[in-house]
């Protein structure tokens, strides 16, 4: 009894807290598994909260010297930013602040590259990992003014009977203002299209510069052009009253048409040129008929009507489109009247 108390005793003396203590420190194996232990578990938890974005930012340029412009191809209006960091932290990244600029304040007429900076205060767990395009190259030159002429775009003819005899364009010369390369090139500045498709008389318009004109150059006019449109009437109507035979072409020897069948037109409208007025003769200026060649054996076919106009005639309309025609064969007495003549 007397030994176990001494045991209990013991054991109750013992400092556990720093008998561990000293036992870490004095095993140097143990620490570092502790060590990398820790380590694992922070970026595990670290990696876990870390997250990608991919945004699209202005590229700004800035500090251009008076007397240059740019020429050559365009730099991009916008970058791509790739940004990576903690959740929290991207969550306070206000996309609509951010830009990437470029100062161009030591431009010089030859190309320069230039590396975009990124303007924003980003959270510390925040960080711009890369961008495209991470460069780029600017081609500079000295700035020119020429006056030039301004030309109306015009798309559609007007209607057939009706023709632009002539236009006026105010202003018609303005100053441009852009790179001499580019400059030194260009005769005419074009306006925005006029549509004359539904034009029938004297119209005029008010029109800007075309938005196809180089991006380079600039002008001193931010008003719109006036572009007055003559239109004469180069053709009139007329009507027909009469009917109009029908020509046949083109029908092989053994067969024939049945007198029955009716070869006119009628309800025939066409345009005249206002230049020919005088000279026009129907029977000499219109023609009508059918192209019977496809046709081998006797039936009854409906074949369309076909047209041969003097250059200064047009046909509108007639009636009908396609007659229906009766095809015989001929008879022996008339194949040997044929032969005859």
């Amino acid at each position: 009894m007397k030994k176990l108390s001494w045991v209990i005793k013991f054991f109750l003396q013992i400092d556990y807290i720093k008998a561990l203590k000293q036992f870490a420190l004095n095993n140097s194996l143990i620490k570092l598994v502790a060590i990398i232990t820790a380590l694992i578990i922070y970026i595990y938890v670290g990696l876990e909260n870390k997250v990608e974005k991919v945004i699209r930012v202005p590229l700004l340029l800035e500090k251009l010297p008076r007397g240059y412009v740019i020429s050559g191809d365009f730099p991009p209006r916008y970058l791509t930013l790739w940004l990576y960091g903690s959740k929290g932290g991207m969550a306070k990244v206000d996309e609509n602040e951010i830009s990437a600029r470029i100062n161009l304040k030591k431009a010089s007429k030859r190309v320069r590259t230039y590396s975009p900076v990124v303007y924003y205060d980003f959270p510390r767990s925040v960080k711009v990992d890369r961008m495209s395009p991470d460069k780029v190259e600017i081609k500079f030159s000295k700035r020119s003014k020429k006056i030039v002429e301004v030309e109306p775009t015009f798309i559609n003819e007007p209607k057939e009977d009706v023709e632009v005899v002539v236009y006026k364009i105010k202003p018609k010369k303005i100053n441009v203002y852009g790179p001499e390369n580019i400059l030194k090139d260009i005769i005419n500045i074009y306006t925005e299209p006029i549509d004359l498709k539904d034009v029938t008389e004297n119209t005029e318009f008010e029109v800007k510069i075309s938005k196809n004109t180089s991006p380079w150059l600039e002008f001193n006019r931010e008003k719109n052009f006036r572009v007055a449109v003559n239109i004469e009437t180069v053709y009139t109507n007329r009507k027909i009253t009469n009917f109009m035979s029908v020509d046949v072409k083109e029908l092989l020897p053994e067969l024939t048409i049945d007198k029955k069948s009716i070869l006119t037109v009628e309800d025939i409208a066409i345009n005249i040129s206002i230049d020919h007025l005088d000279d026009f003769d129907e029977s000499n200026d219109i023609y009508f008929y059918v192209n019977l060649s496809k046709i081998k054996t006797p039936g009854t076919y409906d074949i369309e009507v076909n047209t041969r106009l003097s250059d200064y005639v047009e046909i509108i309309n007639f009636s009908p489109q396609s007659l229906k025609i009766n095809i015989l064969e001929k008879t022996v007495s008339e194949l040997t009247n044929q032969i005859k003549k």
